[in-house]
């Protein structure tokens, strides 16, 4: 990735992140820093890392897919 796409995909996040109400952003940058300390973690040749999100939500939420 060149400093262009770089650049540009950081300035999506900074625009996504704007949107939303201030707390969230707190969140939002502070589980985006979590994700950098992850990926900085030294690793054995070969071996790779693996991300994992989940959402708590009530189980009455309805997908619109069924």
């Amino acid at each position: 990735m060149n400093d262009t796409e770089r650049e540009g995909r950081l300035s999506a996040i900074r625009e996504r992140c704007a949107k939303l109400p201030e707390d969230q952003q707190d969140r939002a940058l502070d589980a985006f820093a979590d994700v950098l300390t992850l990926l900085e973690l030294p690793r054995e040749p070969g071996e790779s890392a693996a991300l994992s999100i989940s959402l708590d939500r009530s189980p009455k939420v309805a997908y619109p897919s069924g």
